[in-house]
């Protein structure tokens, strides 16, 4: 009886001890990414940069020079064709540790603020559009 009652309390310490040391380890793990959240940022900056300016090679540049807005749907296309290529970069390994840093949906979320910022930014679609108004004139 005495045997079984330390087997079950052996037990009890054991589980208590593993789930103690696995929110340590959690904890730990957490305040890490915290700590290196720049870094992290930078490397997913870089692939997205690397994505756009493909992008950007291969659709976004026609309707630079001719300084025109992209019409929604190829604006769609475009960022659909961005990401696949961002998570392409990546690969599945880096992409789920992103998709655990940042969730779902504030990971996609990132990625189309970035997209739209640098499409609505595009230097040289802005001095196009200055030409043709300083031409105008």
């Amino acid at each position: 009886m005495i045997y079984w009652i330390s087997s079950i309390g052996i037990t009890i310490l054991v589980i208590v001890l593993f789930f103690l040391l696995r929110k340590l380890y959690i904890d730990h793990k957490d305040n890490y990414r915290i700590l290196k959240y720049s870094d992290y940022y930078g490397v997913l900056t870089f692939f997205m940069d690397e994505a756009f300016n493909f992008i950007y090679k291969d659709r976004i540049i026609v309707y630079s020079v001719e300084a025109t807005k992209m019409p929604e749907d190829e604006l769609q296309k475009s960022f659909h064709d961005f990401v696949v290529y961002i998570e392409n970069l990546m690969g599945p390994k880096i992409k789920r540790f992103y998709l655990d840093l940042f969730g779902e949906e504030s990971f996609y979320k990132n990625l189309y603020h970035y997209f739209i910022h640098r499409v609505e930014n595009d230097e040289i679609r802005k001095a196009a559009q200055n030409d043709i108004i300083n031409s105008e004139i």
